[in-house]
C-alpha cells in the first residue's frame, strides 16, 4: 500500500478497520500480509493498553469522586447536627427568658390591679402590643390573678 508510511499511518488504518470496520480489499491485505502481521497484534495490544488505561483512570476518578460526596455528606451531618444543637440551646434558652418574664410579672402584682391586667391582655390578644404572643399573655395574666 502506497498511502502507509510509517507507524502513525499503520496506527490509523488498525484504529479505522476497529472503528468502521470499512477497508477496502487492499487494506485487508495489507494488514493480513504476513510482514505485517506481528505489528497488527502489538498495535491491537497498544490500543488496548490505552484502553485500560484510560478505563482505570476513570474508576480512580471516580472513586475521588465518590470520597468528595462522601466528605461533604459528613461535613453536612456535621453542620445539621451542630445547628440542632445551637437551636435546642436557643429554645431553652427562650424557655428560660419565658420564666423569667413570667417571674417579673408575679413580682409586679402589687403595681398592677387586676383591671389593668385584663386589660392589657385583651390589647395583647387583639394585637394591639405585639412583642408578645397570646400564650405568654395567657402566662402573664394568669401570673398576675395567681392561678
Amino acid at each position: 500500500m502506497n498511502n502507509i508510511h510509517n507507524d502513525e499511518d499503520f496506527a490509523n488504518l488498525v484504529q479505522k478497520d476497529l472503528k468502521t470496520g470499512d477497508l477496502n480489499n487492499e487494506e485487508i491485505a495489507f494488514l493480513s500480509d504476513s510482514t505485517n502481521l506481528e505489528d497488527w497484534y502489538l498495535e491491537l495490544q497498544n490500543i488496548i493498553s490505552k484502553i485500560d488505561i484510560q478505563i482505570a483512570l476513570d474508576k480512580a476518578d471516580h472513586a475521588k469522586k465518590q470520597q468528595e460526596f462522601s466528605d461533604w455528606i459528613a461535613k453536612k451531618a456535621q453542620w445539621r447536627a451542630s445547628t440542632l444543637g445551637f437551636r435546642r440551646f436557643a429554645q431553652k434558652r427562650l424557655q428560660e427568658v419565658k420564666r423569667m418574664r413570667v417571674e417579673r410579672t408575679k413580682n409586679k402584682v402589687q403595681t398592677i390591679d387586676y383591671r389593668s391586667a385584663i386589660i392589657r391582655h385583651k390589647e395583647i390578644v387583639a394585637g394591639g402590643i405585639v412583642t408578645a404572643d397570646s400564650e405568654d399573655a395567657d402566662a402573664e395574666l394568669w401570673a398576675i390573678i395567681g392561678e
